[in-house]
């Protein structure tokens, strides 16, 4: 295998059943494919409702592939809820998720595009979302 530029790596097939190759072979190079990256943006924050507030943020998992867990995560020292959920139709596969003190988390398999985090607090305060594509 020889690397001929930055775009293509070309590949030859010698010795294989039923003859020699007698041309190359060219395929995309994977080491090209960018990173998968989440981008959010808050829709409301601290919005009251009933005696609690609430937010909602929309992620955005910019990828060519769909990745294998996305982990998410809010701090927030009165969190009550917190829900993910995909903005398209149909189902998806929710991994280990849960709340404990002054924070709640999702794992979503296999994940790909948009999503809605919604976040029920007692009090108003400021949320730290933390994230990690695996």
């Amino acid at each position: 295998m020889t690397d001929k530029d930055d775009s293509k790596v070309e590949v030859t097939s010698y010795n294989q059943s039923g003859g020699i190759t007698a041309q190359n072979v060219t395929i995309n190079n994977i080491s090209k494919i960018p990173s998968p990256t989440l981008q959010g943006k808050v829709i409301y924050l601290n919005q009251p409702n009933e005696g609690k507030f609430r937010t909602r943020i929309e992620l955005s998992l910019i990828s060519p592939y769909p990745v294998g867990n996305l982990y998410i995560e809010v701090r927030a020292q009165t969190i009550e809820e917190m829900d993910c959920m995909p903005m398209r139709a149909g189902g998806w596969m929710e991994g280990m998720s849960g709340k404990r003190d002054g924070y709640a988390f999702t794992n979503l398999q296999n994940a790909f595009g948009n999503y809605e985090v919604h976040v029920i607090t007692s009090k108003a305060e400021n949320l730290q979302l933390i994230y990690n594509i695996e």
